[in-house]
């Protein structure tokens, strides 16, 4: 802690301090440029994976037998990873509507995530 705190008692000393930086960066085109490259792209991979995996499932229903089971084993691990790129993302509708924890724990059949995150809330 001490070692930081002397950098940064140094720092300030330094020629436009701390703030030089900071205040030259286009916070605006950062924002659209992460929102267009990382965020968006990344849920839309989720929901393309998520529709694909609902496919595979209602197919899988439909005739349990044949090809079916493996093609819906590869449209949940598909799922899962196309998740994993967009679940650290926690703000918006996603974390409005806890899909990290409902996602996380599915499939909950007696919808314990729901009543304990009910009861938290």
């Amino acid at each position: 802690m001490r070692p930081l705190a002397i950098a940064l008692a140094l720092a300030a000393f330094l020629p436009g301090g701390l703030g030089a930086a900071a205040s030259t960066a286009d916070y605006a085109a950062i924002n659209r440029a992460v929102t267009a490259d990382h965020i968006r792209p990344a849920y839309d991979r989720a929901a393309r994976a998520g529709l694909a995996l609902r496919v595979a499932l209602r197919e899988l229903c439909d005739r349990p037998e044949g090809p079916g089971l493996e093609r819906a084993r590869s449209a949940f691990h598909r799922a899962v990873d196309a998740w994993q790129g967009a679940a650290h993302l926690r703000f918006g509708p996603a974390d409005a509507l806890s899909a990290h924890a409902r996602l996380n724990f599915w499939p909950d059949k007696r919808g314990r995530v729901g009543k304990h995150l009910r009861r938290l809330m």
